[in-house]
């Protein structure tokens, strides 16, 4: 099932949702989904935390040149 989830504020008790080309032909259903506001600063301290517990608990033996290296391949690829 493909998606599409934005967060949006009412503007005049209305919402606005802007449908991609692909999807102008098709019935959709609704819902709308109160969200709790979240301080910014917050927010983002909670991202951060949930990225660090993803790291390994230990420093890889990396270079500066095996990560410059690493990211021009990545890179490299995805221009192909």
């Amino acid at each position: 099932m493909n998606a599409i989830r934005q967060i949006v504020r009412p503007l005049n008790g209305r919402i606005s949702i802007d449908i991609p080309k692909e999807y102008q032909q098709n019935s959709f259903e609704v819902i709308i989904l109160p969200i709790d506001e979240v301080p910014d600063k917050e927010q983002i301290q909670a991202k951060m935390a949930r990225f660090l517990e993803t790291l390994p608990p230990t420093e890889p033996d990396l270079t500066d040149s095996d990560i410059l290296a690493e990211i021009k391949d990545v890179r490299a690829k995805r221009y192909e």
